[in-house]
């Protein structure tokens, strides 16, 4: 039997917050979404990205002069918004020691918080065909600017239906994307690092990557994995049956083709500092997830998008 008392309530969230943090932990080793989308920390509520659409080239510099290039980039904006949970534990819950339930639910919240980023990602790839990045074309689509800007530079695409995949349509489909070009006409020095597949395809994606599994103890995504192509399957409920997606990183803080946003990470509330009187006055305590985040599109370049026929 508990006491309805600080120190005894803060003993409970101790328990709490380890549940979370725990399954916080494990849910995150089997997440996907490391992998294709970058991770960041919000500066505000809004924000304007700034996406670098110059070419810088080195060139020979004539009698030695410098030639300083034009920094031009397109704004791409960022809305956080609020998404939480919560649940209460009643007075009477807990003066019987009922807070096995509210560990169950600890336990849910930690892997709901380590899952968000996935669960917005995902989403974001099924709005692609609607919704745009900051090109002003859908992020699925035939029409992409090289420039980023209007089609003076010529378009590309990374969106393909009829693509089956196969070891041809895949190494196909590889070469394409490992082909894209600057503004300037320079390779991008694309690497294709990742088969996004919809679980229907898992067979056929290790397949066609000659991938092998080292050390799968767990089971996990984050397993040590050999290509002989070079190339890392990832299996990803969700998509559609006949869909797979190539994926190519590069550095910087943009460098792979889906962000989400942290202006205010999750994190359980805490009755740290309430006292004796004002928790007399309570008959229930509420225990809230909330976090401010955002998704969003970064450049569709980095990605290729197939669905079979």
């Amino acid at each position: 039997m508990a006491l309805w008392s600080p120190e005894h309530v803060l003993r409970a969230e101790d328990n709490l917050s380890k549940v979370f943090n725990d399954d916080f932990q494990n849910a995150r080793e089997n997440t996907w979404h490391k992998d294709v989308c970058a991770e960041r920390t919000g500066l505000g509520i809004n924000e304007d990205l700034q996406m670098l659409q110059s070419s810088l080239t080195i060139e020979k510099l004539p009698n030695g002069t410098m030639v300083y290039a034009d920094l031009k980039s397109i704004g791409h904006r960022l809305e956080h918004e609020d998404w939480g949970v919560g649940f209460k534990i009643t007075r009477a819950q807990f003066h019987f020691d009922q807070f096995g339930k509210a560990s169950e639910a600890a336990a849910q919240l930690g892997d709901l918080a380590a899952l968000h980023p996935q669960v917005m990602t995902l989403q974001l790839i099924k709005d692609g065909a609607t919704k745009g990045s900051y090109d002003k074309v859908p992020f699925w689509s035939a029409d992409h600017p090289v420039n980023g800007v209007d089609n003076s530079n010529g378009v590309f695409s990374n969106n393909n239906t009829g693509s089956t995949l196969s070891p041809e349509t895949f190494a196909v489909r590889v070469a394409a994307m490992e082909s894209r070009v600057m503004i300037n006409g320079i390779s991008r020095n694309l690497r294709v690092t990742h088969l996004l597949h919809s679980p229907e395809l898992k067979k056929t994606a290790l397949e066609v990557t000659g991938a092998k599994f080292l050390g799968a103890a767990s089971g996990g995504t984050n397993d040590n994995v050999l290509s002989s192509y070079g190339v890392k399957p990832l299996n990803v409920p969700g998509l559609a049956p006949k869909e797979w997606i190539l994926v190519a990183q590069t550095s910087g803080p943009m460098g792979r083709p889906f962000i989400y946003s942290r202006a205010i990470d999750f994190g359980p509330n805490s009755y740290d500092g309430v006292t004796q009187a004002e928790l007399n006055r309570l008959n229930e305590l509420e225990y809230q997830l909330r976090g401010l985040v955002a998704a969003q599109y970064s450049h569709p370049y980095l990605v290729d998008r197939n669905v079979g026929a």
